[in-house]
């Protein structure tokens, strides 16, 4: 009889590693939340251009959000950081008006939701001095990126 329990308790134990891990999606990946942060290309100084960002759920536009704001800082002064509350559009949209003047900032949209948190920053150029920074910014991190991985041109022996 001592050979019924093995049994019984290995069939227990290997059942138990089959758990269903839920719907997944195309890329397979559990449901979640994903916001696109959509900013103008060309965001002209004082001229009210609008912040967007869509917010999804599993692909599908994702309209409860508890609280939705974008914040905005000039680039590596986070301490002028100012809260601007996102109006819902429907369709999972939100937006906000901005009056900037010319620089590079960090924007940040931010969503509570019962099913997460999210908070998406990306860098946005105002004016043509501020554009030729940025790229400026993203070619030297993309020079970065290339010597980490090729290990900065220096030989190990």
């Amino acid at each position: 009889m001592p050979w019924l329990t093995a049994m019984l308790l290995l069939a227990t134990l290997l059942t138990g590693c089959t758990a269903d891990p839920g719907p997944l999606d195309p890329d397979g990946l559990r449901p979640h939340l994903a916001v696109q942060l959509l900013l103008p290309g060309e965001f002209e100084p004082d001229a009210g251009e609008s912040l967007r960002a869509e917010l999804r759920f599993a692909g599908v536009p994702y309209e409860e959000a508890e609280t939705a704001t974008f914040v905005l800082w000039p680039e590596a002064q986070p301490d002028q950081a100012v809260t601007l509350p996102a109006q819902a559009q429907g369709e999972g949209v939100y937006t906000a008006a901005s009056l900037l003047q010319e620089g590079l900032y960090r924007v940040q949209f931010r969503a509570e939701t019962s099913d997460g948190d999210v908070m998406p920053m990306r860098r946005l150029a105002v004016g043509p001095a501020a554009i030729e920074a940025l790229a400026a910014l993203e070619t030297s991190a993309d020079e970065s990126a290339t010597e980490a991985a090729t290990g900065g041109g220096h030989h190990h022996h």
